[in-house]
């Protein structure tokens, strides 16, 4: 069964957040390897900044349309997350999925990065 699209936007909007998050962090770890490998492109601690930007004004947007879900810690489990995943449209799990692969991609370039 589908969820309502007002939770359907919640869900997408904190998984975008969290996802978000991940990529930040995932960022910083890619950019102390760079600094100490003494090549630090100047365009990757201007793009840590609007990740992280992206992810305060996601977080922010939670609280302001859905400070009940927030205040409740609705869905914030990610098991809990997951499960609810399979009941979102399939537009909306395209994008995560999406979303999904920019995370691993990063994994990807860092675990690379960390090997060298």
């Amino acid at each position: 069964m589908l969820m309502s699209h007002n939770d359907e936007s919640y869900l997408c909007l904190l998984c975008l957040r969290n996802s978000t998050e991940r990529i930040a962090r995932l960022y910083w770890c890619y950019i102390q390897m760079r600094t100490q490998s003494g090549d630090l492109p100047v365009m990757l601690p201007a793009m840590l900044l609007v990740l992280c930007q992206k992810r305060e004004k996601l977080h922010q947007t939670l609280l302001t349309r859905w400070p009940e879900y927030m205040e409740n810690g609705k869905w914030h489990g990610e098991d809990t997350m997951t499960r609810n995943l399979s009941r979102l449209s399939t537009d909306s799990q395209e994008d995560l999925h999406r979303i999904s692969e920019t995370e691993l991609k990063m994994l990807y370039l860092v675990n690379t990065m960390m090997r060298q």
